[in-house]
């Protein structure tokens, strides 16, 4: 009886059993889904074949994964620290350029005021008397 027992029990646990095995292989699904996809941006970012990712993780030991993690945060961290640094030259290079666009600006309104002054008359701006830009000189 007491055998009969465990049977119906093994039985009654059948159900659950397979209920998890099915949460399993979908969980196991959407992880390789999810691998995937990482993988393929992470690869993307590195650009090289160092450091790529594995196609699966099956196979994998954990010591060889670490390495290859490790590897990827060195790279990243290096391309990080040069897009900064690009990035820092690209906002001096528009500082720049924003500054000779101003004077190029400034330069071209005085021009259309410049064949207005005459000699020996003050000039409206500072005052001067001699003006020898009047005629376009630079």
């Amino acid at each position: 009886m007491d055998k009969h027992k465990k049977d119906r029990d093994l039985e009654n646990e059948l159900p659950d059993l397979v209920a998890k095995i099915s949460d399993l292989k979908n969980t196991r699904n959407t992880s390789s889904r999810d691998w995937l996809n990482w993988k393929e941006l992470a690869n993307k970012a590195l650009g090289d074949a160092e450091g790529k990712l594995p196609e699966t993780l099956e196979g994998v030991s954990i010591p060889e994964f670490k390495g290859t993690l490790d590897k990827i945060v060195k790279k990243t961290s290096e391309r990080l620290k040069e897009v900064e640094k690009e990035l820092k030259t690209a906002k001096r290079n528009l500082k720049l350029r924003r500054d000779h666009l101003e004077k190029v600006k400034l330069v071209a309104n005085l021009e259309d005021h410049r064949h207005l002054l005459t000699d020996e008359e003050p000039c409206p701006l500072c005052g001067a008397l001699e003006h020898p830009y009047a005629k376009g000189a630079e």
